[in-house]
């Protein structure tokens, strides 16, 4: 029998749309709803009802899991280009908290995509010689991309600096090549008179 309860702001849950997305959706719904509760207005009584019947409506609205497919979207999860590892990290853990890692904690896991999904072969060879932490793991990534931006721009400065020199020995070796074609011209014009 429900009873009469607090004025609430929430809008009532729309369950219709797409149905790949209602479990999330019916989970933020869910969090402002109870945000909305006034506690103190509740009775204990009232308050048992509600989980009885919201126990119910999740087992509707919630998807069922699959481990199976939550590992497997895990490991589809592949670095983007130009991507940072520590922002690849952070997309990996955000994935795994849907999966059950019965002998597998989502460090191990995430280290070892990480690894196998590396672009850069030197810090995966580091990687699989040292039995590494993830957090260290993720030290070294940084490390190293932050070494060899720092080395791409000092690297990008010098090309630029051997183009400029480039082509100043180029218009220098142009300039004696038109002297010598002038002087020529001369010596041609005062010999043929």
């Amino acid at each position: 029998m429900a009873t009469k309860g607090p004025k609430l702001k929430i809008l009532p849950f729309d369950p219709h749309g797409d149905r790949l997305n209602l479990g999330k959706r019916w989970e933020r719904w869910l969090e402002k709803f109870e945000r909305d509760l006034k506690p103190p207005s509740v009775s204990s009584e009232q308050w048992t009802e509600y989980r009885q019947s919201k126990e119910k409506v999740n087992q509707y609205f919630l998807p069922q899991k699959s481990n199976h497919f939550a590992l497997f979207e895990l490991m589809r999860v592949k670095p983007e280009e130009g991507e940072r590892t520590l922002n690849y990290a952070a997309r990996l853990r955000k994935e795994a908290e849907k999966c059950d890692f019965a002998n597998w904690t989502a460090d191990k896991t995430i280290k070892c995509l990480i690894i196998s999904n590396l672009h850069d072969d030197q810090l995966r060879l580091i990687c699989l010689q040292k039995e590494l932490t993830l957090d260290h793991l993720l030290e070294k990534a940084r490390k190293r991309e932050d070494a060899m931006a720092m080395n791409e721009v000092h690297t990008n400065g010098r090309k630029r600096y051997k183009k400029k020199a480039s082509m100043k020995a180029k218009a220098d070796t142009n300039s004696k090549a038109c002297a010598v074609i002038v002087d020529d011209t001369k010596r041609e014009e005062n010999a043929h008179p």
